[in-house]
């Protein structure tokens, strides 16, 4: 069952022709894809910052290509690795019914938000109760709704703490739940711009500079109710625009709980490395999770049970079929292929679900960034084509697109990042 939302199937009667582009889609040139000065924010994209976002042009584009000819009434694309939910964003827009699945809840909270049409004039009465609750405050945090975890204050000032706690109760007694979620990405932004979290550092785990934190005294109410009035405007906009349903539901990607032959389409960008080395998305949505209610426990299962999270303790060259990831790493030490061998052996399994789920003759496109490992650059487009064959997927064609805007930064730790991916097409 699809979720919420309605509208028709228009979408299998896309003009490809009328596509900027379309006419060198075969060529493997960069500038094709970069959309250097594009809007990426518009409707619900804006919503709310998420780390390594497919930008909603590349989406709106793999769609258009690929969306089959014959695609009918009951057809689905989907995002087996959904992240912010812009694939589900950009598709409800075209008409065309999706599902989105990830291994991360705060990634199905945010999904679920972007893609559920409120009305708005459903939210005042909320705000109403919501300002009176919160002008009873006197500084005090409300126990029973502070996370517990031993270094909390560590990444919180302690009036920040109060304030959190009292937001949390508040928007804990919404009844609705799709209304809950609105004023829940609100309580994530507070959360975020009034921690004591750099979010400029590589790996979301530093506090500010003692020059900054000493300085860093934020109102999480007044963050909170500054986004709320952009969430709600972003949210109005979309609903006036959106055509067809959308379904999010959290899911592993090496097992996913599709049937066989059931998406006409995948538009995804799946996580590149381990999360101990590359981008750390459950690390990243920690705070947030934490401050929503989950526990410290449930957030490290769902680490473990990410790409590569359980590790192995041995490298097995034939667990990996790609000779491109093995001539690159010819040389790096066996303590750092014992960290990023799982990934690749669990990526493959990913490819085999996605080819599983397809319908004969439907393409996967899959957007992935090149990473290094000990700085040996991988190309992990040519390790995804490898893997994909391996999983029974056919090769179409690779495009190769420069980042000209992250999220993250250049540099980090381990020298610079990593400023192109890859968006490689393969069929079933």
């Amino acid at each position: 069952m699809i979720g919420d939302g309605g509208g028709t199937l228009s979408s299998n009667h896309i003009d490809r022709a009328m596509l900027p582009g379309f006419a060198e889609a075969g060529l493997r040139t960069e500038d094709q894809w970069e959309f250097t000065s594009a809007n990426t924010q518009y409707l619900t994209h804006g919503l709310f910052p998420y780390p390594a976002r497919m930008i909603p042009q590349i989406a709106d584009r793999l769609i258009s290509l690929y969306w089959p000819d014959k695609a009918t009434s009951s057809s689905l694309v989907a995002d087996v690795f959904c992240g912010s939910g812009t694939v589900l964003v950009e598709a409800s827009l075209k008409g065309i019914p999706s599902v989105g699945t990830d291994i991360n809840p705060f990634a199905v909270f945010l999904s679920k938000a972007k893609t559920t049409a409120i009305d708005v004039s459903t939210l005042t009465p909320i705000k109403e109760q919501l300002r009176v609750d919160l002008e009873a405050f006197d500084g005090t945090p409300i126990e029973a709704y502070v996370p517990s975890f031993t270094n909390l204050s560590h990444w919180f000032k302690p009036g920040i703490i109060a304030q959190l706690s009292h937001l949390r109760r508040a928007i804990d007694h919404i009844a609705n739940e799709d209304l809950q979620r609105v004023f829940g990405v609100a309580f994530a932004h507070a959360i975020m711009k009034c921690s004591n979290v750099d979010w400029k550092s590589s790996r979301y785990l530093r506090v500010l500079p003692e020059s900054k934190l000493e300085s860093h005294n934020p109102d999480a109410f007044t963050f909170f109710w500054g986004n709320l009035g952009n969430i709600e405007r972003k949210l109005a906009s979309y609903g006036a625009k959106k055509k067809a349903n959308v379904e999010v539901r959290q899911d592993d990607a090496c097992s996913l709980s599709f049937s066989d032959d059931a998406l006409d389409l995948i538009v995804t960008s799946p996580p590149y490395g381990e999360e101990m080395n590359t981008i750390p998305y459950i690390r990243w949505a920690r705070l947030f999770l934490l401050w929503l209610g989950f526990s410290q426990t449930e957030i490290k299962s769902v680490e473990d049970r990410s790409l590569g999270g359980a590790g192995k303790d041995t490298i097995l060259q034939g667990s990996v079929p790609s000779a491109t990831f093995w001539e690159a790493v010819d040389e790096v030490a066996a303590d750092r292929l014992k960290e990023a061998v799982p990934f690749m052996v669990d990526y493959l399994s990913s490819l085999n679900e996605m080819q599983r789920i397809l319908r004969p003759g439907c393409r996967a496109c899959i957007v992935i960034g090149h990473r290094s490992i000990s700085r040996t650059l991988i190309d992990m487009g040519k390790v995804t084509q490898e893997l994909g064959e391996a999983a029974g997927l056919k090769f179409e064609t690779i495009y190769y697109r420069n980042i000209p805007k992250k999220m993250i930064p250049w540099t980090g730790p381990t020298g610079e990042t990593i400023g192109q991916e890859s968006i490689v097409i393969l069929r079933k």
